[in-house]
């Protein structure tokens, strides 16, 4: 076993085997069939622990990877440094050579779309790159894990309760009985009110779709169309925080 192979096991071995039993069975494939030998990978997704266990499975693939992190995330340096002295490929984004061609993108919020194209395809993780992806006019193939049912899990259940905890981890903030205003009832607005709802009852969603507004009030919540724009206006000014849960752009005015 190689390094950077050793260095993932140790990640790994922060988990329980059956935390990842999905991850686990793709990872004894791919080392039979080596699906990815060969193909140079340009890695733009968030760079977490969590994130370089399932650069596992891409390794012992057969990928050749370059390793960043997207440009608005912030990502531990002593975690970059013990993945590099591994033998990992680790570049900041505005490093890699513009003219680089790599065979596969994999990416975080369309960051990698006005790069050189890749020579297979893109893979896009989020709501907001999709709908960028969607709007150009790449030539190449693109797959949208946002619009997959496991995103649909991962979106709702996942970054519901990861953001009330961050929320109030960051903050210092008891949220109990606070009023909060979610722009975007999609899998990830869904998610978030799910979770606020376990803290307080005083939640406003806001959509663009009549069909998702009419969802919010048959679960039980106050919701508005984007475009009621005086009533969430003065809605907003009365809320101890407002949540952007939306790739829509220009949700929300300037005012």
């Amino acid at each position: 076993m190689n390094s950077i192979l050793k260095f993932i096991e140790s990640i790994k071995s922060n988990y329980k085997v059956t935390d990842m039993p999905f991850l686990n069975r793709q990872l004894k494939r791919v080392k039979v069939a080596k699906p990815y030998k060969g193909l140079k990978i340009l890695h733009n997704i968030p760079f977490t622990k969590e994130t370089i266990v399932k650069l596992g499975i891409l390794y012992e693939g057969g990928a050749d990877l370059t390793i960043t992190s997207p440009s608005f995330m912030e990502v531990d340096k002593n975690l970059i440094n013990q993945f590099v002295d591994a033998g990992g490929t680790w570049k900041q984004l505005y490093d890699i050579n513009s003219e680089e061609i790599f065979d596969v993108h994999l990416d975080c919020a369309a960051e990698l779309i006005f790069r050189c194209p890749p020579r297979i395809g893109a893979v896009e993780i989020t709501g907001t790159g999709s709908n960028k992806y969607g709007s150009s006019k790449n030539e190449y193939p693109i797959i949208s894990v946002d619009k997959s049912k496991i995103k649909s899990l991962e979106g709702v259940l996942g970054t519901g309760e990861a953001f009330v905890r961050a929320f109030e981890k960051l903050t210092h903030e008891d949220i109990s009985d606070k009023s909060f205003m979610v722009f975007g009832y999609g899998k990830v607005g869904k998610g978030i009110v799910r979770y606020l709802e376990k803290k307080t009852k005083k939640i406003v969603v806001n959509d663009k779709s009549l069909i998702n507004v009419q969802k919010a009030k048959l679960a039980g919540f106050e919701a508005y169309l984007f475009n009621d724009k005086v009533k969430i206006e003065a809605l907003a000014k009365t809320m101890f925080a407002v949540v952007t849960a939306t790739g829509v752009k220009n949700s929300i005015s300037d005012n």
